[in-house]
């Protein structure tokens, strides 16, 4: 059924049907209604793949944390709505934000080399 009703007799309170006027309640319960059903049939943002880019190695006996890679440190700024779900995404997945990027990025350009794959490969 669509997100429209039909109003019938038995939507409003009236002596006359000339008088026909819905009650305050009634709106609320069809607003209500239209509601719940737009936000059933809203999109929900594409999950992240199950394919994930491999991780880079942790170097052992150097302080700090370092890997075998080759970054880059960015400084971003990002819609309220935009950042929610990224740390909705972040949190499902039991990731860093650093790492979430990396697997959108990798994702999105189509699953290159990383910087340490291709140092593994030269090896």
């Amino acid at each position: 059924m669509s997100a429209q009703k039909k109003i019938t007799k038995k939507h409003v309170s009236s002596k006359t049907p000339s008088e026909a006027v819905l009650t305050e309640e009634r709106v609320r319960e069809i607003a209500s209604d239209v509601f719940q059903k737009m936000l059933a049939d809203a999109p929900t943002p594409p999950a992240i793949r199950q394919e994930l880019p491999p991780e880079p190695q942790v170097l052992k006996g150097k302080p700090g944390r370092r890997q075998d890679r080759s970054y880059h440190k960015v400084t971003i700024t990002i819609d309220s709505e935009l950042w929610k779900l990224f740390c909705q995404e972040r949190d499902r997945l039991g990731v860093s934000n650093s790492r979430l990027f990396d697997i959108i990025v990798w994702q999105r350009y189509g699953k290159p080399l990383l910087s340490y794959q291709e140092a593994a490969d030269e090896e």
